[in-house]
């Protein structure tokens, strides 16, 4: 995984586990900021896995969005999930507290990927109007911010579990509905 090594994550949550005190944790591991401390607890709880429902499809596309409400602002993010024809697999929308728009983009990417593991899928499309998070993806920019650094590690992680994925970056308006989740994740927060 790129950004912070798999043992200095583990440390740094167990630290937290035990302390439950975020400046505790910080001072302990001085190379961790906030912010990376931050992305290690969202991609940490992304990364439990749900049981499978009886929904099982093999080739999925996986509409993405994040946003926020200032930047870094209030923010939510929106994973639209449908079989190759069109066919309804999963909606999922949800508030994300605090934090930048690109985290929010990659925050959805990954909630969408685990869905598609828990639904069966072998392959998968990403589809998403943000051209920093597909190009990324693809290699064709550089991840420069530590924060997205540990959120793109962890999407190149559970993109390497399926057997074949692409990315495609698309309008806004071919984006709706996941722009409507995103959005949604905000609107009801809890």
């Amino acid at each position: 995984m790129g950004g912070v090594d798999r043992k200095l994550r583990a440390r740094a949550l167990e630290a937290l586990a035990e302390t439950l005190d975020v400046e505790a944790t910080l001072a302990r591991f001085p190379e961790l900021t906030r912010e990376t401390l931050r992305a290690i607890l969202l991609e940490a709880s992304t990364s439990a896995d749900r049981p499978a429902s009886g929904t099982r499809a093999r080739k999925v596309v996986i509409y993405t969005d994040g946003a926020s409400r200032g930047n870094p602002g209030l923010s939510g993010a929106g994973a639209f999930i449908t079989t190759e024809d069109g066919r309804v697999v999963s909606r999922i929308a949800r508030f994300l507290g605090e934090m930048t728009n690109n985290m929010a983009e990659y925050t959805a990417l990954l909630i969408g990927l685990k869905e598609a593991q828990r639904v069966g899928a072998e392959e998968v499309t990403i589809r998403s109007d943000s051209e920093l998070l597909v190009k990324q993806l693809e290699g064709r920019y550089k991840v420069k911010n530590e924060t997205l650094k540990i959120l793109h590690g962890s999407a190149m992680d559970l993109l390497a579990g399926f057997k074949r994925w692409k990315a495609a970056h698309i309008p806004r308006e071919k984006n709706a509905e996941a722009d409507r989740l995103a959005n949604a994740g905000i609107d009801d927060r809890p």
